[in-house]
């Protein structure tokens, strides 16, 4: 199957999913990074820890580590759809200011 094709197949998976499968083999490693949406919603997450300040600031961190190792990863050119969808308050400013640069450098239509 031509990569295109697994790239389609990768993009109607959410964002985690499509990272997940670089493990299957060589070939898949790399593909998810031609994604040209990128929706990291931690809504879920966020609803199951929401009245917990402990656990929710524990998902804060593997949240934002989720969002660093991907956009850190990522080499497509550019992206389509940027999102980011999770709790955090201006204590987390240094990494909102990085996402937005980011969305910037990839020209977010």
């Amino acid at each position: 199957m031509p990569d295109d094709v697994l790239v389609m197949i990768l993009a109607r998976m959410p964002i985690k999913d499509a990272v997940v499968t670089g493990s299957l083999s060589t070939r898949w490693r790399h593909l998810w990074r031609n994604l040209t949406r990128l929706d990291f919603d931690g809504t879920e997450v966020l609803e199951k820890v929401a009245k917990d300040d402990i656990v929710c600031d524990l998902e804060r961190e593997k949240y934002i580590n989720w969002v660093y190792d991907v956009i850190s990863c990522y080499s497509h050119p550019r992206v389509q759809v940027f999102r980011i969808c999770f709790d955090l308050d201006s204590n987390y400013s240094k990494y909102i200011d990085e996402w937005i640069q980011f969305a910037l450098d990839k020209k977010v239509e």
